[in-house]
């Protein structure tokens, strides 16, 4: 895709539904868009990434997997269930709730392999997260009674240049965030004026009402 036009610069894929989520047309759908710039997000995270791996010389895409999955293990350990934030789990991807959640319930899918551009993944790959994401939407769908959402696939700039001498995927990782519209936890006066997000909600609670929809 890269080879075949030098003016791409990121892939954007991303999915709104429903009005809360800006969707502009009525039926389900979503969109690929290709920039000739790095939005200045991208480049921020990315860049993030990269003084992580430069510091601590580990994906913090990988830290984050750790210290989560770790999380699970001792909370298992101690009380059965336990409370922690992982909602599914399969060979290739982890779907759980961040410490610091945009809002509530917002989910991110990552996988546990380590690609950068998410259209260069594997089949098999692309086969579990297909599965996984059809049923973390299950569970918004059917838990909080079809939500709105904004569904967004975070893959890594195609780099050219004097940035092509960095690897991407040594330190970045396309994962998938779902973001449901449920009317808290939006954009208020304490949002605009502060850039912070707010959230009442504890990420471990949402994580474990959503996990008990999977249960038979």
């Amino acid at each position: 895709m890269q080879a075949s036009d030098a003016t791409l610069r990121h892939i954007m894929y991303f999915k709104n539904s429903g009005a809360k989520a800006g969707a502009s047309l009525l039926h389900p759908h979503s969109q690929i868009v290709a920039l000739p710039i790095v939005p200045v997000e991208v480049a921020q995270r990315q860049r993030h990434a990269r003084q992580w791996f430069i510091r601590y010389q580990k994906s913090i895409f990988q830290h984050t997997l750790d210290t989560t999955l770790k999380q699970r293990d001792e909370a298992r350990r101690v009380g059965g269930g336990g409370s922690h934030r992982v909602v599914l789990e399969d060979e290739h991807f982890v779907c759980f709730i961040p410490f610091a959640a945009l809002s509530p319930y917002t989910l991110w899918i990552v996988p546990k392999g380590s690609g950068a551009h998410f259209h260069e993944a594997p089949e098999a790959e692309m086969r579990s997260f297909a599965r996984t994401l059809h049923q973390a939407l299950r569970c918004l769908h059917f838990g909080l009674d079809q939500p709105d959402f904004n569904l967004v696939i975070r893959s890594a700039a195609l780099e050219v240049g004097a940035m092509s001498v960095f690897r991407p995927e040594v330190y970045f990782r396309w994962y998938c965030t779902i973001i449901p519209r449920l009317g808290v936890g939006g954009m208020g006066g304490f949002e605009f004026s502060t850039g912070i997000q707010s959230n009442s909600s504890f990420p471990e609670d949402d994580a474990a009402f959503l996990r008990s929809l999977n249960e038979p």
